[in-house]
C-alpha cells in the first residue's frame, strides 16, 4: 500500500496550509475491511488523541509506516527490535538530533504498546 493511502488510513486528510484553528480537519472514512492489521491498530491508537498530540503522533506514524514500506517490512506484524534500531539509525543518519529522534519515537512506542494490549 502506498504511503499516501497509508496516510489516509491513519485518519488524516492531506496536509494543507490551514491550521486546525482555521477549519475543522476532514477525517477519512473508517473502512476496517480495507485495512491491514497495522493500519487498523494505528487508527485505533490515534483515535485516543485530538489536536496537536493527534497531529504529532499521526506524523510520527506516517514516517514509521513509510520507512517500513520502503524496507519491505509490515509496520506491526513481525517487527523485531533490530527493525526499530535500524529505523532509529536511519533517523539519526538523516541529520536529526538525538532529542528529535526520541520525540519521533514517542508515537511509535505508544502505537506498539497500544497494539500489544489490544
Amino acid at each position: 500500500m502506498s504511503t499516501a493511502s497509508t496516510a489516509g488510513h491513519l485518519g488524516i486528510a492531506a496536509e494543507n496550509s490551514m491550521t486546525s484553528q482555521d477549519a475543522p480537519r476532514e477525517l477519512m472514512p473508517f473502512q476496517p475491511a480495507n485495512m491491514t492489521p497495522a493500519q487498523l491498530a494505528a487508527v485505533s491508537f490515534l483515535a485516543r488523541y485530538s489536536g496537536p498530540t493527534h497531529h504529532l503522533y499521526a506524523y510520527q506514524l506516517r514516517r514509521w509506516f513509510a520507512w517500513c514500506e520502503t524496507n519491505g517490512i509490515d509496520a506491526l506484524i513481525g517487527v523485531e527490535r533490530a527493525h526499530v534500531e535500524l529505523y532509529i539509525r536511519s533517523l539519526t543518519e538523516s541529520g536529526l538530533m538525538a532529542s528529535s529522534v526520541v520525540t519521533l519515537m514517542h508515537g511509535v512506542r505508544g502505537y506498539f504498546r497500544f497494539a500489544h494490549i489490544d
